[in-house]
């Protein structure tokens, strides 16, 4: 009986943490998929690369202009500028932070509100 309920709990954490949705960037748009393949949302023009954060709160859009913006994955809204007039070529989640590379090959770590914390 123990054996089962530790294989029920460690299925429950495994559902628990799948995430249930992904994005994609397909002419210039984000695709907002779920798990299942189907399209949930489409929005923003423009984009070049975009990535949801695991907690599926928020989507970083890196745009064809260098801009990087954080999204309401529930809609589409932008909720704030990361990055503007940078350059920037693609952007990825690092924690609660930002990690950022630019079009001249240096990397920026920033804050969730757009301050830079390091440069590499």
């Amino acid at each position: 009986f123990e054996k089962l309920k530790k294989l029920v709990w460690f299925l429950s954490t495994i559902i628990k943490n799948y995430r249930k949705m992904f994005v994609r960037v397909k002419n210039g748009r984000i695709e907002l998929c779920t798990s299942e393949g189907g399209i949930r949302a489409s929005f923003r023009t423009d984009v070049v690369d975009a990535i949801l954060s695991r907690d599926e709160k928020y989507i970083l859009a890196t745009f064809k202009n260098g801009n990087v913006k954080l999204i309401n994955p529930n809609g589409g809204g932008i909720i704030r500028d990361i990055v503007v007039n940078a350059e920037a070529i693609r952007a990825i989640f690092d924690g609660d932070n930002v990690l950022v590379t630019l079009k001249d090959g240096r990397t920026q770590l920033r804050t969730m509100y757009g301050g830079i914390l390091r440069e590499f």
